[in-house]
C-alpha cells in the first residue's frame, strides 16, 4: 500500500497548504485544499500548482519577486547554467522584490540599471534590460499581472564590445619566456602547466578544469582526450559533466601533445605527484570560474615581468582558443581539421576566424596595397 503524502484532519479530511505569496508584511500566503479521498486531493494538488506557475490564482497584488519565482518556474526547458544566470539578473532587484507589479515605476528601474552601469557593467545593464527585464514584463503581461512593458522605455548606455582576438606577437614573447623559465614550487609548476595547456591546445577552460591524468591524458602517444568539462549546478556549486560545451558535436576530440607541452606536463605531473586531475584546488574540489579568475590575475602579472616596458595585459582564457585557431590556419592545416580540433558546432565558426586571419594578415594586406600602388 503507498503511503499517503498528506496529513489528516481529525474531521477525517486530508489537507495540504499552499504558499501562494506574501502580505505586505512580508509574511507568507497560504492556500489550504482539502479532500476526504487522499487521491483527489493530489490532483487538487497538482492542477492548483500547474494554475500557480501560470498565474491564474494570484492576480492584481502580486509583487516583483513573486512574479520573478513564477516566472522561473515556468522556465521548465533551460539549462542550469542558464538559470543561474538568470537569478543572478533578478538578485539585481532585491529593493523591489516587496513591491507589487502595479507599483514599479520606470524610474525605479532606471535607477537599478543606472546603478549596475556606474559599477563599469555597461554589457550586464543592457543584458538585464533585454533578456531579464523584457522577458518578465512579457510574461506579467501575458498574465494580467502588469499593463505595460516598461522593460522597452529603459534607456542604458552603448556598449562595444572587445573582438576576440589571437594574442599579440609581444604577449606571445612574454608566455613563451615565462614556460620556458626554470620554475620549482607547485604553485607556479601549477600556473605553468595551465597557461601550456591553454596555449598548446586551444581548449576551452571548463574543458581544461576537467582534465583527469588516468582518463585523458596519454603521455606516452602524446594525446589529450577532451570529452569532459566543468559546469555550475543548480546549488552553484562546479560538477564534472561528460561531453564538451557544443554537446553531440566533437565529444571525443583528440588533441595532440607538442613536445613543448609534454615537457611542462612531466615535470608538474612528477614535481606535484599528481595522479588524477590536473588542476584541483587544494581541498581536492574544482575551481570556480571566480577562482579561475583570481588565479589568472596572478598569472597576467606574473608572466608582464618577462615583457620590457609591459602594458597593462587584458589576454583572458579563450585569447589562447583563438589564438591556437590563428596558429593552426598559418600553418595551413585543413579548415575542417581546425574546426574538429576546435571543437566548433558549425563549420562557420571556423570560417568566421579564419576570414579574420586573412583580413589581418600583414602579407595579404600588402598585396593588396600593391594592387592600387
Amino acid at each position: 500500500m503507498p503511503k499517503i503524502p498528506y496529513n489528516k484532519r481529525a474531521d477525517g479530511r486530508y489537507y495540504k497548504q499552499i504558499i501562494i505569496g506574501k502580505d505586505e508584511n512580508g509574511k507568507n500566503k497560504v492556500k489550504t485544499l482539502y479532500d476526504r479521498d487522499w487521491k483527489k486531493l493530489d490532483k487538487k494538488v497538482r492542477e492548483f500548482q500547474t494554475g500557480l506557475t501560470q498565474g491564474v490564482y494570484v492576480k492584481e497584488n502580486i509583487t516583483f519577486g513573486e512574479c520573478a519565482k513564477l516566472w522561473m518556474d515556468s522556465k521548465t526547458n533551460i539549462t542550469d547554467g542558464t538559470k543561474r544566470n538568470y537569478w543572478s539578473y533578478v538578485n539585481h532587484f532585491t529593493s523591489l522584490y516587496n513591491m507589487k507589479m502595479k507599483n514599479i515605476k520606470l524610474l525605479h528601474l532606471q535607477a537599478i540599471i543606472n546603478d549596475v552601469e556606474k559599477q563599469g557593467k555597461v554589457s550586464l545593464g543592457k543584458t538585464i534590460k533585454n533578456t531579464f527585464l523584457h522577458q518578465l514584463y512579457t510574461f506579467a503581461i501575458n498574465n494580467n499581472f502588469a499593463d505595460v512593458d516598461l522593460s522597452s522605455k529603459l534607456v542604458t548606455k552603448r556598449y562595444t564590445s572587445n573582438k576576440r582576438r589571437a594574442l599579440y606577437d609581444w604577449e606571445k614573447e612574454g608566455i613563451l619566456k615565462f614556460l620556458n623559465a626554470s620554475h620549482s614550487s607547485p604553485k607556479m609548476l601549477k600556473y605553468k602547466a595551465m597557461i601550456a595547456v591553454l596555449y598548446y591546445t586551444g581548449i576551452r577552460a571548463g574543458e581544461m578544469l576537467s582534465l583527469n591524468l588516468k582518463r585523458d591524458i596519454s603521455i606516452e602517444n602524446n594525446i589529450i582526450s577532451i570529452n569532459h568539462t566543468i559546469i555550475s549546478n543548480r546549488e552553484y556549486k562546479n560538477i564534472e559533466k561528460q561531453g564538451t560545451k557544443t554537446q553531440g558535436v566533437n565529444e571525443n576530440r583528440i588533441i595532440p601533445i607538442p613536445p613543448m607541452l609534454k615537457k611542462i606536463l612531466m615535470e608538474y605531473i612528477e614535481t606535484c605527484n599528481i595522479t588524477d586531475y590536473l588542476f584541483l584546488t587544494r581541498y581536492k574540489t574544482f575551481l570556480t570560474s571566480t577562482a579561475l579568475m583570481q588565479r589568472w590575475n596572478f598569472i597576467r602579472k606574473t608572466v608582464s615581468k618577462y615583457i620590457p616596458n609591459c602594458p597593462q595585459l587584458e589576454f583572458t582564457p579563450h585569447y589562447f582558443r583563438h589564438n591556437y585557431a590563428t596558429e593552426l590556419i598559418y600553418a595551413n592545416v585543413p579548415i575542417k581539421t581546425v574546426q574538429y580540433l576546435m571543437g566548433h558546432k558549425n563549420i562557420q565558426m571556423t570560417m568566421d576566424i579564419y576570414a579574420d586571419v586573412r583580413k589581418d594578415d600583414e602579407k595579404v594586406n600588402e598585396l593588396i596595397k600593391s594592387v592600387w600602388d
